[in-house]
């Protein structure tokens, strides 16, 4: 788990809001595309949105930051004053890798974490937080899994969305 502190506002009790969001993607090999889904909670109350993501994706790590970053694109619409701001991912690669740009990584991985870190200076928080979350569990008792196989199962869907408007595309 990664975890900043002190970012933004100094004024503690301007922060009144603690805010969650949960995040996948599906990738398919065949096709290139990808479905996203994801859950923000906050104090405000529940937004659910998946969907198809548009363009031809190189990797499933792509996919998974697109996800994170519609999350980010709409919490930024909101103007919240985050108190705690959580990011609950499957993906080993935004829990561990995500203030530490690697010159290995693909020029596409780099951009889009370069995106994460702009919308992220958008945000107003003090504290975040991103967690690891074990997909696939089974376990739909956990609130943090129930929510992590909704958005698996939503961003299927997505993908599957996706499948066919490229296919659409291709036969014209």
């Amino acid at each position: 788990m990664q975890k900043v502190q002190g970012l933004k506002k100094n004024e503690k009790n301007h922060f009144k809001m603690n805010v969650t969001i949960t995040t996948d993607a599906s990738f398919y090999h065949v096709g290139k595309v990808g479905g996203f889904a994801f859950q923000i909670k906050s104090n405000d109350g529940l937004i659910k949105e998946w969907g198809a993501l548009q363009g031809n994706l190189s990797n499933p790590t792509e996919a998974e930051l697109k996800s994170l970053l519609n999350a980010l694109f709409i919490l930024q619409q909101k103007d919240y004053k985050i108190t705690t701001l959580t990011i609950n991912t499957d993906c080993k690669f935004i829990a561990d890798s995500m203030f530490n740009i690697k010159d290995s990584w693909k020029p596409v991985t780099k951009k889009l974490v370069k995106k994460f870190k702009s919308y992220l200076s958008q945000l107003e928080y003090e504290t975040l937080n991103i967690k690891h979350v074990k997909a696939h569990t089974g376990d739909l008792t956990n609130k943090v899994s129930w929510v992590n196989d909704w958005c698996d199962k939503k961003s299927r869907k997505g993908s599957k969305l996706a499948s066919k408007i490229a296919a659409k595309g291709n036969s014209v």
